[in-house]
This record gives C-alpha cells, sequence and structure tokens, in this order.
C-alpha cells in the first residue's frame, strides 16, 4: 500500500487492517480469505470494464465508498454481493488522446508539448475545468507530465513491479476485472509495452470468491484466471 507519511497514516491504515478482522468476526464471508494486500498480475487488455460510479450508493453496500466508488483502503478485502458488478461502462484506454501521447512520448521522446493531449488538457484548463488529475493551470499540466515521464523511465527501466500504488480493481460475478480507481497511466503503459501489470483487487463479488475458494464446481473453468487462489 501507499508508503505515506505521519501518524495520522499509519493510525489509518491501522485501523483498516483491524475493521477486517472485525468484519471477518461480526460478518462471516464478507471478507476474503488470505491475504487481501496481495497484488495479482493481469495482461491489461482483460481491464475492459470500469465502475460506474453513480450506480452506488453508500447504504447498498457494506464496503464504504468515496466519491461513488468502491474507496481503495475502506472496501479492500470486501466481498459483496447484489449486483453492483453490471453497473459498469466500456473501458477502451487504447482511444483516447492521453494513451497516443503515452505512445509518443515512450517510443519516440514527443515532447508533451507537441502532442494532441497536452493541447486539449490546456484548452480545457483555459476553460475552468479541471481535467487530467485535476489539474488546475499550466504549472499543474508541466508538473503531471513530469510525474508520467518518471513513470515512464521507471518502466522503461525496471519494467514493472508490484508497488505503493497499484492499479485498483474490482472482480465481478464470473471474474470480470473491472477498473475502479486510478491507475489509467500504468494500463496504458502496459498496453504499450505488451506487459503483465499488477493490480490489486478490492472488492469481489460473492459468487466469484465462492468460485476462487473451491466452494463450487465452476473453478475449473476458471483454471488460468489470476486471481484463482494457487
Amino acid at each position: 500500500m501507499s508508503s505515506g507519511s505521519g501518524l495520522g497514516y499509519i493510525q489509518q491504515h491501522v485501523f483498516y487492517r483491524l475493521r477486517l478482522k472485525w468484519y471477518r468476526l461480526i460478518h462471516p464471508g464478507s471478507v476474503t480469505k488470505g491475504n487481501p494486500y496481495r497484488q495479482i498480475w493481469v495482461e491489461p487488455d482483460a481491464i475492459n470494464t470500469s465502475l460506474r460510479s453513480n450506480n452506488l450508493k453508500q447504504e447498498d453496500y457494506l464496503a464504504p465508498l468515496r466519491n461513488g466508488r468502491f474507496c481503495k483502503y475502506r472496501a479492500i478485502g470486501i466481498v459483496e454481493d447484489g449486483d453492483w458488478d453490471t453497473h459498469v461502462r466500456p473501458y477502451a484506454p487504447r482511444n483516447g488522446l492521453l494513451f497516443k501521447a503515452l505512445e509518443d512520448r515512450y517510443h519516440n521522446r514527443k515532447p508533451w508539448q507537441e502532442t494532441e493531449f497536452y493541447a486539449s488538457v490546456v484548452e480545457k484548463v483555459e476553460k475552468g475545468l479541471r481535467p487530467w488529475n485535476d489539474c488546475r493551470d499550466h504549472d499543474d499540466i508541466l508538473n503531471r507530465c513530469e510525474r508520467a515521464d518518471r513513470l515512464i523511465e521507471s518502466i522503461k527501466q525496471h519494467g514493472f513491479k508490484e508497488n505503493a500504488h497499484p492499479v485498483v480493481i474490482c472482480i465481478g460475478a464470473k471474474g470480470e476485472l473491472i477498473k475502479s480507481g486510478d491507475g489509467q497511466h500504468r494500463i496504458m503503459l502496459g498496453l504499450i509495452t505488451r506487459s503483465k501489470i499488477p493490480v490489486l483487487p478490492i472488492v469481489r463479488h460473492k459468487t466469484w470468491e465462492d468460485i476462487r475458494t473451491g466452494k463450487v464446481e465452476d473453478r475449473k473453468a476458471f483454471e488460468t484466471h489470476p486471481d484463482i487462489d494457487p
């Protein structure tokens, strides 16, 4: 998880871990078996849907939400029944301007300022919008470019590795990998480099949890799924 800093972060992190233990006691089956912080390696092409945030309501789910989404820290390890995994939209990262900009930057070191994506972000910021991770002005845009460059260089030198800020996903009833949070840059760079990427499943559908833990006979059909227990 995030390395964070300060006593406040440590207290919060400990609280989330204690809450998982509490859930296991008072709500049997509400927490995944094994290590809920275990990252798994997946093909980025397998993440082709994204959770619709506006269809999630706090009262409908045991897992607390933030901004209409399962919160990475509050929801980690939760097993959730219901139809939440059907409230998805197509996720096609190859189709956007950011993907093209990252591809040009990775392979050709094309300056950000010469990409269509950069121009579109500048235009939106000048209209008072906050695109690309909440950029508010030109300095924010340049800082975001530098952060993207650091990620690119790290992947070029070391490849993908399990890290403090993994791509966050949820797993649906049939094993679907559903994007649910940050990580679009790593997903895109995984596609660009044709590499598997580490992801952190935070919420699993109860039907899938039963499959992965061998409670139902369907497990054989999913033997190659990255989330199946070894």
